[in-house]
């Protein structure tokens, strides 16, 4: 729809949507040890390899912050995700999709709003979700490797 970052997004993970569109339409990415990057948000300072540590360093970020970035999360799941990954990891997925609001409800329910933003912003993003499928030049087994490559960073 003319856009390279979503401007649904408006800010957070819009990078990573964009590098998730461009690996669908076959584009490749190359890891560049030397190279180094400044990133002005300050989230990154922390150290997030495991599940315990993304969830005690979240009490760090603010609530604008988590706001963006958990509905930006559940459009760019929408947007993007291919039928054969989610089926070949639902029970990843369900298990997420069940634990999430759990934790929002207990931990961050101000975040529950999130949803109703979503749920405004769904009809625009299945619409763009309907030119990537039509454009995707990658299979599934291909997209699913390359999550997998991605989240060995972080054992």
């Amino acid at each position: 729809m003319g856009e390279y970052f979503d401007e649904d997004f408006f800010m957070y993970k819009e990078d990573v949507d964009l590098a998730w569109r461009l690996q669908l339409l076959g584009w490749k990415s190359w890891f560049y040890p030397k190279a180094v990057a400044y990133h002005g948000r300050g989230t990154g300072i922390h150290k997030r390899y495991s599940k315990p540590e993304i969830l005690k360093n979240r009490k760090n970020l603010n609530r604008f912050q988590k706001s963006y970035s958990f509905k930006n999360q559940l459009l760019m799941e929408v947007k993007n995700e291919l039928p054969g990954a989610l089926l070949a990891d639902l029970h990843h997925i369900l298990f997420i999709k069940v634990a999430r609001p759990l934790y929002t409800l207990i931990r961050e329910p101000y975040l529950l709003k999130q949803y109703w933003t979503f749920l405004k912003q769904l009809p625009n993003i299945l619409k763009k979700r309907k030119i990537i499928m039509k454009k995707k030049r990658i299979p599934t087994k291909a997209m699913r490797q390359w999550f997998k490559r991605k989240s060995d960073y972080l054992k």
